[in-house]
C-alpha cells in the first residue's frame, strides 16, 4: 500500500497538478490550438449554447455556458476548463483577479465517464468580452491526458468595435441627418442613430453642440428613443438664425454604467444658410400673383369683373425652397356715394410656399383695391413683411348675358296662423341632375345663389321638385319654370279667411347681400341696396315681377 501511494505521488509531481475544487480559479492557460490525446478515446465536448471552435454563436450578457465532456472507454479522475477572458477595451476581466486566464473544476460523475461545468458570463463576463476556453482531462492509473482545441466567443451587446479603431462610432452605429446640411434660417436639424447590429442596444447617447452668431452658446442634448422595437434614438438640433455657425459631435455607450464603452463621432460643423428669408428685391421679385379672373393683379390694364364674380388670388414663392410663413390681404371696397370701407384678412396655405385668398362677389359699380403682405420665417411684427403693389378692379354693373332659357328663381314661405312670411324654413330645388339647398331669409324667400355668396343664380327653364320643411311639416311641390315664372309660394298653417292670405313679391322684400372680407353692416347695406336696385330694374325689364 506504501508502494503505491509513493507511486501515485511521483506521477502527480510529474504533472505538476493541484486539484480544483468546483468553480475555484486558479491559474493556468488555455492549451495550444489543436487538441493532445494521450489514452483517451471518444472524447465528445457539446456546449450549451453550442459554442464551437469554428462557430458563430454569441452567448447574450445574462446567458451562462453549459459544458458537457463524455469519454469512451477512459474514465475520467480529472476535468478542468481553462479560461482566458479580454474585455472590450482588450484589459483582462477584472472578476478573473488575482489572476487570469483562470482555472474551472468540473463535476465528475459517479462512473467517470462524464464531467459538466459551466462559464459565467452573468458573473464574470461583461457585454463585448471575448472568452477563450480549452478542456483538459486527466486519468491517474493509465496515466493518461486530454486537451482539446480551443473555443472563443463573445458575450453580446456590446459594441463590436471600440475606440482603438479610428471609425468606431461609424462602425458601430448608423446615423442620419435631416435636412441636409446646412439647413436654412430656423430649420430644426433631426439626428437620428441606430445600432448597426440587431443584437446591440444603445444605452445612451448624448449630442454635444455650440453655435455661434448673433445668440452664442453651449450645451448638451440628450438622445431619446423613438422606436422601442428598432432601438432608435434621436434628437433634434433647434433651428437658428441665418449665418449662426454651429459644431457639434455625439457620444454613446452600449452600457451607460460603464465609463469606458464610449464611442464618439467625429465633429460636425455647419453655418445656417439664409434660405426662407425673402430676398431684399421687391414683393413681386419674390412672390408670383395668379388670379382668376386672370387681369386682377395687372397693373397695365384697367380689370372688371362680373357682379357676384369671386376673386382668387394665388401667391406663390419663386424660390421653391423657400416657404411662405403667413400672408395677409389689405383691401379697400369703394363704392359711389359711400364712404370706402377698408379691412384685413389672412391668407388660406395650400402648401408652404403657396397661399390663396377668394374675395368675394361685389355688387356692381363696386371698386375693389387690395394688396399683399407676405411674411417669412423671421418676420415677427407686422411691419417685416414685404409689401406689394397696389392692385385695382372694378365690378361691371352690367349683368353677365345669360341664355335665353335662363332665369332666377324665387320660393316664398308664409305661415297663415302667424299671418307673417317666416324665415329659416329649410327649402331644397332639384331636378335630375342637379339640386340646391338653403333656408328662408328675415323676409322668407329663398334662391339659389352663386358658391356661398347671397348672389342670386340663373337656373335654365324646365321642372323642378321644390321641397319645403317648416315646424316640423313638408310640403312637395313640382313647379314648371317657364318665361314669365320666377316663384313659387309655399303656405303653412292656412288661416279660416283666405283673403288674409297676402302674397308679396321678391321685388318688395330686397335680400340684403352680406359679401364678406369683414365688410361692415353699413356697407352691407349698400351692396343690398344696389342689388335691390338692380333686380328691380331686371324684372321691370323682363315683365317678370309678381303681379305683372
Amino acid at each position: 500500500m506504501k508502494r503505491v501511494l509513493t507511486l501515485y505521488l511521483a506521477v502527480m509531481m510529474l504533472i505538476g497538478l493541484v486539484i480544483p475544487l468546483a468553480g475555484f480559479v486558479t491559474s493556468a492557460g488555455p492549451s495550444s490550438e489543436s487538441a493532445e490525446l494521450t489514452g483517451f478515446h471518444d472524447v465528445e465536448i457539446e456546449a450549451d449554447p453550442p459554442i464551437r471552435p469554428t462557430g458563430i454563436y454569441r452567448p447574450a450578457t445574462d446567458e451562462n455556458v453549459d459544458i458537457t465532456v463524455t469519454t469512451g472507454s477512459t474514465g475520467i479522475d480529472e476535468a478542468r476548463l481553462n479560461v482566458s477572458a479580454i474585455r472590450w477595451d482588450g484589459q483582462p476581466v477584472p472578476g478573473l483577479d488575482p489572476s487570469n486566464p483562470g482555472v474551472w473544476s468540473f463535476d465528475i460523475s459517479e462512473d467517470g465517464y462524464e464531467a459538466t461545468s459551466f462559464l459565467n458570463n452573468v458573473k464574470y463576463f461583461p457585454p463585448g468580452t471575448e472568452v477563450t476556453w480549452n478542456v483538459y482531462l486527466l486519468n491517474y492509473s493509465q496515466p493518461a491526458r486530454y486537451s482539446s482545441v480551443n473555443y472563443t466567443y463573445e458575450v453580446r451587446g456590446a459594441w463590436r468595435y471600440n475606440n482603438s479603431f479610428e471609425d468606431a462610432f461609424e462602425r458601430n452605429l448608423d446615423m442620419s441627418i435631416s435636412p441636409d446640411l446646412p439647413p436654412n434660417a430656423y430649420d430644426p436639424v433631426t439626428i437620428t442613430l441606430e445600432s448597426e447590429y440587431d443584437d446591440v442596444e444603445i444605452g445612451q447617447a448624448i449630442l454635444d453642440l455650440s453655435y455661434r452668431g448673433d445668440e452664442s452658446g453651449d450645451g448638451s442634448l440628450p438622445f431619446r428613443n423613438v422606436d422601442p422595437i428598432k432601438g432608435i434614438e434621436e434628437v433634434t438640433i433647434p433651428g437658428f438664425a441665418a449665418n449662426t455657425e454651429v459644431d457639434f459631435s455625439i457620444r454613446a455607450w452600449d452600457d451607460p454604467d460603464d465609463a469606458s464603452r464610449e464611442i464618439e463621432s467625429e465633429v460636425y460643423n455647419y453655418t445656417v444658410a439664409a434660405g426662407n428669408i425673402f430676398d431684399e428685391g421687391s414683393f413681386e421679385d419674390n412672390i408670383e400673383i395668379t388670379t382668376d379672373p386672370e387681369g386682377v393683379a395687372d397693373r397695365e390694364t384697367e380689370t372688371e369683373v362680373g357682379f357676384g364674380e369671386p376673386v382668387n388670388i394665388t401667391i406663390r414663392s419663386r424660390d421653391p425652397q423657400l416657404p411662405i410663413q403667413n400672408a395677409a390681404i389689405e383691401f379697400e371696397l369703394d363704392a359711389r356715394g359711400m364712404e370706402p370701407q377698408e379691412g384685413v384678412d389672412e391668407f388660406n396655405e395650400i402648401s408652404s410656399t403657396e397661399w390663396y385668398y377668394e374675395i368675394d362677389g361685389q355688387a356692381p359699380g363696386v371698386e375693389v383695391k387690395f394688396r399683399i403682405r407676405a411674411f417669412d420665417i423671421m418676420s415677427v411684427d407686422w411691419e417685416d413683411g414685404i409689401v406689394s403693389l397696389d392692385y385695382t378692379y372694378t365690378v361691371s354693373e352690367d349683368p353677365p348675358d345669360a341664355p335665353e332659357e335662363m332665369t332666377y328663381f324665387y320660393v316664398t314661405v308664409f305661415d297663415g296662423e302667424k299671418n307673417e312670411y317666416v324665415s329659416g324654413a329649410h327649402v331644397t330645388i332639384q331636378n335630375e341632375t342637379w339640386i340646391w339647398e338653403g333656408h328662408t331669409n328675415v323676409q322668407g324667400a329663398a334662391w339659389p345663389t352663386v358658391g356661398d355668396t347671397l348672389a342670386p343664380r340663373e337656373i335654365y327653364y324646365g321642372t323642378y321638385e321644390v321641397t319645403v320643411e317648416y315646424e316640423g311639416l313638408t310640403q312637395n311641390k313640382t313647379f314648371e319654370l317657364e318665361p314669365g315664372d320666377d316663384q313659387v309660394d309655399f303656405v303653412f298653417n292656412p288661416a279660416e279667411d283666405p283673403e288674409r292670405i297676402i302674397f308679396a313679391s321678391p321685388v318688395e322684400m330686397p335680400p340684403y347681400y352680406l359679401i364678406g372680407l369683414c365688410v361692415s353692416s353699413g356697407l352691407a347695406g349698400m351692396i343690398g341696396y344696389l342689388f335691390y336696385n338692380y333686380r328691380r330694374d331686371k324684372d321691370e325689364r323682363k315683365g317678370l315681377a309678381a303681379g305683372d
